[in-house]
């Protein structure tokens, strides 16, 4: 038993050298390994936080300011006054051209963001588009260089022509605007309603 016991004994402090041996072998490079993943892993961090931040757009549930309203009712939106509305049916492509006029009241900045309307002639749904040039829109602004510019298929030309009286125009033009301006503590909507008779047809 005693020359058992003494095997067992040897046995396992040959396994516990080879255990240490391995671990003296295999500890130092695992250690070198994390260090080197830590930074890595840090300083992609610090690439990402210098990257520039791209221009936000309005999420579907978007967050507006609390006093949103009170802003908005300081913008003011129309069709500018000079030739507003060009419809274009015998262009070599039939086309529509829409110039609007923005107005900065508010004392403080904002970022003109994107404009969605929709083109209604008497009662028939004619157009519907948006205008997606992001830019500043300072305190005290006046803009008329807000325009969309859009073909017409055959479909919209056939209604616009049925709907053109014998002396060449429109009786009643009425678009449906919403507006998203970004401003310092957040987003903004404003929707206005425009209306325009008597539109010419070329």
């Amino acid at each position: 038993m005693d020359w058992l016991g003494l095997e067992i004994a040897v046995a396992g402090a040959l396994i516990a050298a080879a255990i240490l041996f391995a671990l003296g072998k295999l500890w130092p490079p695992f250690f070198v390994w994390l260090r080197w993943l830590r930074d890595r892993f840090w300083q992609a961090i610090t690439v990402f936080r210098q990257r520039p931040t791209p221009a936000s757009d309005p999420p579907l549930n978007i967050g507006l300011m609390e006093n949103g309203r009170v802003i908005a009712g300081q913008v003011d939106i129309d069709l500018r006054s000079d030739s507003p509305i060009s419809i274009q049916l015998h262009a070599q492509i039939p086309q529509i051209l829409i110039w609007f006029s923005m107005v900065n009241r508010r004392p403080m900045d904002l970022q003109f963001d994107r404009m969605i309307f929709t083109l209604w002639v008497n009662q028939p749904l004619i157009y519907q588009a948006s205008i997606l040039t992001r830019q500043p829109f300072s305190r005290g602004e006046r803009k008329e260089t807000i325009y969309f510019a859009g073909h017409l298929d055959a479909a919209q030309v056939a209604e616009i022509m049925r709907l053109t009286t014998p002396q060449g125009f429109l009786e009643v033009v009425r678009l449906d605007v919403t507006a998203y301006f970004q401003a310092r503590d957040g987003w903004i909507e404003l929707t206005k309603n425009i209306q325009r008779t008597k539109v010419p047809v070329g």
